[in-house]
């Protein structure tokens, strides 16, 4: 049976490999997954942000000339009938644009103590440790985007808190992971290791209770070779649909 990975893992082991640190087989070889892992979470993450999604508003249109060309042969058979169908159509066109509207402008796109969580789960830049060297901190907010004109099937959604960290360590695996879990259950994180796969060592992994649908995710991790560059990262989902924007 395949093994199923966190969603947070497979985001991060993607995000890894993009950054073209390391080659592929040490990026497998350091999260416990093989190469066709890899390449199929990779083929996957592109398809998610440039397909078009089969069916969408372009079927849901195909009626439309139909319709049309009907009641152009109605015309002959009174005004009122026109009229009436002519008021239909024009009905069913503008009512999924009002609605379009409402969604767009009339919803609360806004997140329930976003700004506090957003804070709690940046908040782990502060765990790296005090030997670290060469930190690097890239960190966004949740927020709701447009769908992708470009990108036929994208979707209005949230975005995700993410913060990245990477920095250089000399010391040992355990001490490096030790002073982190440290600091983390200082800021109220629960640690939850998992195995990456069959006969791998576990991951430092952590969780967040943000009184909210999810929990707050965060892992730490050597990328390359040996242990001297480090990987932490954190993120948080708001409840409601991912937002699938622009590449």
């Amino acid at each position: 049976m395949a093994r199923r990975y966190p969603r947070e893992f497979r985001d991060d082991v993607v995000r890894v490999a993009r950054r073209h640190e390391a080659p592929r087989a040490q990026i497998t070889r350091d999260f416990g997954i093989s190469d066709a892992t890899l390449y199929e979470w990779l083929r996957r993450a592109d398809v998610n942000n440039l397909q078009p999604s089969i069916g969408g508003s372009v079927n849901r249109n195909l009626g439309v000339p139909n319709r049309v060309r009907h009641m152009s042969e109605d015309i002959g058979q009174g005004t009122m009938r026109w009229t009436f169908r002519r008021r239909l159509l024009a009905s069913l066109i503008l009512l999924p644009i009002g609605f379009g509207l409402w969604i767009a402008f009339g919803l609360d796109h806004s997140i329930a103590n976003g700004g506090q969580i957003y804070e709690e789960v940046s908040a782990i830049g502060n765990a790296v440790p005090k030997s670290a060297t060469d930190i690097h901190i890239e960190s966004s907010a949740a927020s709701w985007i447009g769908g992708c004109s470009a990108v036929p099937g994208s979707k209005s959604g949230w975005t995700t808190d993410q913060i990245s960290v990477n920095f250089d360590d000399s010391e040992t695996r355990n001490l490096v992971v030790s002073a982190i879990a440290r600091s983390l259950k200082f800021l109220g994180w629960q640690r939850h290791d998992s195995a990456p796969g069959l006969h791998r060592g576990k991951i430092p992994h952590w969780t967040l209770d943000v009184k909210s649908a999810h929990f707050a995710q965060a892992w730490a991790f050597p990328v390359g070779t040996g242990t001297r560059h480090w990987y932490l990262s954190g993120s948080w989902r708001p409840p409601g649909p991912a937002g699938q924007g622009c590449p």
